[in-house]
This record gives C-alpha cells, sequence and structure tokens, in this order.
C-alpha cells in the first residue's frame, strides 16, 4: 500500500493516470524492442530490451524512431 502525502487535491495529482500509453514488445532486425503504438501500422521506439551493445549504437533503432510496417498476413502490393 502506498499513501500520498499533498496538499494538492487528489484530482490533480492523479491526473492523466488512467491516459498511460499501451507499449509492447517487438522483434525488429533480430532486436528486441519496446514500442508504443501510435497507429495499427506505426510504433515509436520507447526502449531498446538488447543485450547486444552494438545494437544501442544503431540510429535507426534509438528511441523516438517511428517505425512503419506491414502485417505479415497482408499480401504484398502488385
Amino acid at each position: 500500500m502506498t499513501v500520498l502525502w499533498t496538499v494538492l487535491p487528489p484530482e490533480l495529482v492523479l491526473e492523466g493516470y488512467d491516459n498511460c500509453p499501451a507499449y509492447e514488445e517487438i522483434d525488429h532486425a533480430g532486436v528486441k524492442l519496446m514500442v508504443e503504438m501510435i497507429s495499427p501500422r506505426q510504433c515509436r521506439i520507447v526502449r531498446l530490451l538488447s543485450t547486444n551493445p552494438q545494437d544501442y549504437l544503431q540510429p535507426c533503432l534509438q528511441p523516438g524512431v517511428i517505425l512503419t510496417y506491414r502485417p505479415a498476413d497482408s499480401p504484398d502490393p502488385v
């Protein structure tokens, strides 16, 4: 149990608490990432979950980068 001692009203302290973004773990090019879904086909990298130090040096895997992808079951456009 956590006790919060403050002079502010609870509505002000807890404002936006229910609107937390939903994070997902994905595997992108062999690297585990934690991402935030922006749209059905786009996500923003929040965090790398890799143990390989070289992954952290890749600019395309830095937090904040937006990845666009196509679901695996959709056909290729002709």
